[in-house]
């Protein structure tokens, strides 16, 4: 039984994610698979706070105020940066680490991460090819002069490279013989791979029943044949590494004249490294930017927002 279905915007939830992450020689993320949420806080929680807080100069009081949260989230980034493997460091004075994307049909784009966020994506990656599946991408990090559209708003995770987008036409096509396998998942998509035995040392995942796989013809996948293969619940690795997913906008699934690119499933940020009530979207783009590089642009004009407030 899940334990964590109410906790994505949960401040307590967040600390003792973090706290177990520093814990971790592997900087594994503790969370609940099926929700990708972190697992409810720790009752120890204020002990374990004042602990970090003695441990780090700061004075031990217990509460999780602005001084405790930079100093957990630079320990977290420097440890996530550090893990990477010395192929993927990040050059002198570079923020950003180029993770190769695999090649679909006629296209072949990679996902330039921000360095801290990187470490994440790889893992998962490695997961998903050691079953015999692929991660086509659609980009990551979006130029911050890029015109908004029906599927690109102002406050994007794309502009600080802290989400990807899978290739938005590896599924949702047909479900057959689509790499990438999507059902309807509450009020979210939740995607499978489609794994081969691609190379010998593959290790498939068992084969599984799809039940109302979706496509464009039928955005619910209620009038679709089952689909049967060795699937592997892409949601699910991605959730093991702190990445979630973000549900469709309004009217995807009952109007079939809604934009197919608000349909959403392909996308997918790395929530884990944001604290309800403290991180901001500016803070953000800061660790990518300077001031003079945000000016006019318009992530800037649309102005500051809290994680778990105004900025999800």
């Amino acid at each position: 039984m899940s334990t964590a279905t109410n906790t994505r915007y949960d401040k307590n939830a967040r600390i003792g994610q973090w706290l177990q992450m520093l814990e971790s020689p592997t900087l594994a993320v503790p969370v609940d698979l099926v929700t990708g949420f972190a697992p409810v806080a720790p009752v120890d929680l204020t002990a374990r706070v004042r602990a970090f807080q003695a441990a780090n100069g700061l004075v031990a009081d217990g509460i999780f105020g602005r001084k405790t949260y930079g100093a957990m989230y630079a320990l977290l980034r420097q440890k996530s940066i550090a893990a990477l493997p010395l192929e993927l460091q990040p050059k002198s004075g570079k923020k950003l680490v180029i993770l190769n994307g695999d090649p679909y049909k006629d296209d072949n784009m990679n996902f330039p991460m921000r360095a801290d966020v990187a470490f994440f994506l790889h893992q998962a990656m490695q997961e998903v090819r050691a079953a015999g599946g692929i991660i086509p991408s659609a980009g990551s990090l979006r130029a911050l002069n890029a015109p908004l559209t029906a599927g690109r708003v102002a406050r994007s995770w794309h502009y600080f490279a802290g989400a990807f987008d899978l290739h938005t036409y590896a599924g949702f096509q047909d479900p057959t013989k689509d790499p990438l396998v999507i059902v309807v998942d509450g009020d979210f998509h939740r995607v499978y791979v489609r794994c081969t035995q691609s190379r010998p040392d593959v290790v498939l995942p068992p084969e599984i029943e799809l039940k109302n796989p979706c496509s464009q013809r039928d955005r619910t996948g209620a009038k679709a044949k089952p689909v049967r293969g060795h699937f592997l619940d892409l949601t699910a690795v991605f959730a093991k590494y702190g990445f979630a997913r973000i549900p469709p906008h309004s009217g995807f699934r009952t109007n079939p004249r809604t934009n197919y690119m608000t349909a959403e499933w392909w996308h997918f940020q790395l929530e884990v490294w944001m604290m309800p009530e403290f991180s901001t979207f500016i803070e953000q783009l800061l660790l990518l930017y300077t001031e003079a590089q945000l000016r006019n642009t318009p992530p800037m004009r649309a102005g500051d927002a809290v994680f778990g407030v105004d900025f999800r």
